[in-house]
């Protein structure tokens, strides 16, 4: 650092200055005296004349104070628990004012989103000073997702490359909320005639509603008709079964068509696992449900999990 110093106007009305200041017993001159832009500076001894090689012109106007850089700090994180597509806010200081060069590090299970070089799409909404919010990555079109049931870990770069603390954010279902499953329309039944559709939509909070429409297009009348029975499947990122909702029996006559809204609750601790949903119609001419629905679900488990995981990879 200098130390000391005084100004010597030399020669008198040139416009340039000897700066005589000790460093360490050296004074800090021009190299070559130039007045170049970019001129290297030297260290050396007080030369006799007490000007060679130090000389400084004086430029007129104002310092500029340049405010110190400041480490950006999360203070919270908003919500705590959050599935694709959830918007989560980071309340904090010294984001920046504008993102510029900055940007978000979302990492999850081995991957990370949001930081250089990443390519998973991560899409943030809005970025101040204080304030910065975020979606959690959908999987869309791309093969990376996140996976239900880990934490993920949130970090703030501000654009002079400063980065702040990490904050942590539990990660729920894989699927994004509200999810919602048509079976399509179903063949039921040994004459041709009869069929069922059932559509599911199952919210964030568990609440599970269904219709299952049934019809039979064969006209005969009460001696025709048939019954049938529904099934809803949970299954984890792994296939795994989570847990199965029937409803049923629903019964039609030759010529009607009847609707069934129907109802269920997911449990709070399964939500946080689900990655796809398989409806399954079922002819169920004994009345049968619980049992011959749920066998037939657990007998052909892999294949209606493989389903479900086409049908979520296709929404």
């Amino acid at each position: 650092m200098i130390n000391s110093g005084n100004l010597f106007q030399i020669p008198l009305g040139s416009g340039y200055f000897f700066l005589k200041t000790k460093l360490n017993g050296n004074v800090i001159g021009i190299a070559g005296m130039s007045t170049a832009p970019g001129a290297g500076l030297v260290s050396s001894l007080q030369k006799s004349t007490e000007y060679d090689d130090q000389l400084w012109k004086i430029v007129p106007g104002t310092p500029v104070a340049v405010p110190p850089v400041a480490t950006p700090v999360i203070d919270s994180l908003y919500p705590t628990k959050a599935s694709p597509g959830d918007l989560i806010v980071l309340d904090g200081q010294n984001f920046g004012t504008q993102q510029g060069s900055g940007y978000v590090l979302f990492a999850d299970n081995g991957v990370n989103w949001g930081g250089p070089g990443d390519i998973a799409p991560f899409t943030i909404q809005n970025w101040s000073d204080t304030q910065i919010s975020f979606f959690v990555p959908v999987k869309g079109q791309s093969a990376y997702q996140i996976t239900p049931g880990t934490t993920a870990s949130v970090s703030v770069t501000n654009s002079s490359g400063l980065t702040s603390n990490t904050v942590n954010l539990s990660l729920c279902s894989a699927a994004r909320w509200p999810l919602t499953i048509d079976s399509g329309q179903t063949q039921i039944g040994k004459t041709g005639k009869g069929f069922m559709q059932t559509t599911v939509t199952i919210d964030q909070a568990g609440n599970l509603s269904a219709n299952t429409k049934v019809w039979d297009t064969s006209g005969w009348g009460p001696l025709t008709g048939f019954h049938g029975a529904t099934v809803v499947c949970l299954y984890d990122i792994f296939g795994n079964l989570l847990d199965t909702f029937p409803a049923g029996p629903f019964g039609v006559e030759g010529g009607q068509t009847n609707e069934n809204p129907w109802s269920a609750s997911v449990p709070s601790a399964k939500m946080c696992e689900v990655y796809s949903v398989a409806v399954v119609n079922f002819y169920d001419p004994q009345y049968n449900v619980p049992g011959e629905i749920l066998n037939w679900a657990l007998a052909n488990a892999p294949a209606i999990a493989a389903a479900a995981k086409a049908v979520v990879a296709a929404v």
